[in-house]
């Protein structure tokens, strides 16, 4: 038994030389190839390699300035619009808490007037006018709601705030009591 594991060995051993020298004989320019190569080419391969990691190392470069420049005009916009937002923020603010008119109403009781809103009523002389409300109530010996307007354009005929001697408001010239039913309109 152990000379017949030898004699295999052995064979192994001498098929694989001859299939080496086989292949190098019949095909040397595969035993040219796997030989280890001279140092002059490892040479022109390090340059080689050092030329192309240079040149990745500028476009690196590159990239990362036009990536800084992109960064800081985005910085830029950004607050550029911050600023503007905080502009429209403050006109939005200042909108709301101005005097000026906002929400168009029709109100259907005197308890949605306040002093100050804006209305637009029908005079006694049946001209439509606008004007501030100076004075919501009961004026004296009348049963009506009335509102005392001071008017946007002087109407020489109308009263000035005083109604049968009393004052409920002073607007010489600008001012008319109207009842609750003659109002149109109001804004806030």
């Amino acid at each position: 038994m152990k000379a017949y594991i030898l004699w295999t060995v052995f064979t192994w051993t001498f098929q694989g030389i001859l299939c080496t020298c086989r292949f190098l004989w019949i095909c040397p320019y595969n035993a040219i190839k796997f030989l280890p190569r001279e140092t002059h080419i490892t040479k022109e391969s390090r340059q080689l390699k050092q030329l192309v990691l240079t040149k990745t190392k500028k476009e690196i470069l590159s990239l990362k300035t036009r990536i800084a420049c992109e960064r800081a005009s985005w910085k830029r916009r950004f607050a550029e619009l911050q600023r503007k937002q905080e502009e429209l923020h403050n006109q939005v603010q200042s909108w709301r808490m101005s005097q000026g008119p906002h929400r168009v109403f029709v109100p259907h009781s005197p308890m949605d007037l306040q002093l100050g809103h804006r209305v637009r009523v029908m005079l006694p002389s049946g001209r439509i006018s606008t004007g501030t409300i100076r004075f919501l109530g009961h004026l004296q010996g009348e049963a009506d709601f009335y509102l005392g307007v001071e008017l946007q354009t002087p109407d020489h005929r109308l009263h000035d705030g005083h109604h049968r001697g009393q004052r409920y408001f002073e607007m010489p010239g600008y001012g008319a009591f109207v009842p609750f039913h003659k109002l149109l309109m109001a804004w806030e």
